[in-house]
């Protein structure tokens, strides 16, 4: 099953905002600035901001999921208080919001170019 299939694009892409900010940003870096820890990986990292990913759903939550070897990018699977199921959802969400960054509703793009507060 494909879980991101139940999404539309009514859903409130905010929280998917916040964890991109929290578990993503500090290597894919965000609007107000790219990811310097990023830039010093090999192979660079994609910094999201400046050029979203072209990938489909599913090969966005299988590397969000299982990592890519040889790379800085971890495997994200159970992350979240060691729960698979808790870390698919949230997995899913960051990958729903990634694949709209082009298309983000007014007032979610407005949260995605906010400046985060340290």
């Amino acid at each position: 099953m494909f879980p991101g299939a139940h999404l539309t694009s009514a859903t409130p892409l905010q929280p998917q905002t916040r964890i991109f900010r929290d578990a993503c940003a500090g290597c894919h870096g965000d609007p107000s600035a790219t990811s310097d820890y990023g830039a010093s990986f090999y192979p660079h990292v994609p910094q999201f901001a400046v050029t979203s990913p072209r990938k489909p759903d599913w090969q966005l939550f299988w590397i969000v999921r299982n990592g890519v070897r040889y790379s800085g990018m971890s495997a994200w699977d159970g992350q979240w208080h060691n729960d698979k199921a808790e870390s698919d959802d949230h997995i899913w969400k960051v990958v729903t919001f990634l694949s709209r960054l082009d298309s983000l509703p007014p007032a979610v793009n407005a949260e995605w170019h906010k400046k985060s507060q340290p």
